[in-house]
């Protein structure tokens, strides 16, 4: 019983790491539909100040559509 406890901990440690990372910003911007928070993720991974273009994203996102 002792093993099945040991397996759970890398498990549960791996599901905690992929519950704190953002978001893919392509997702987030195209799928969610919300260019400033992918725009605010990917300030945060590259450590760089980013500026939110909305209305590019939501061109590129009709235009996938049709």
């Amino acid at each position: 019983m002792a093993y099945y406890k040991h397996r759970a901990i890398p498990a549960a440690l791996t599901y905690y790491w992929r519950m704190k990372m953002p978001e893919i910003a392509c997702f987030t911007a195209l799928v969610a539909k919300n260019a400033k928070q992918a725009t605010q993720d990917m300030a945060q991974v590259l450590q760089v100040e980013i500026k939110s273009k909305e209305h590019k994203v939501d061109k590129i996102a009709y235009t996938t559509r049709n």
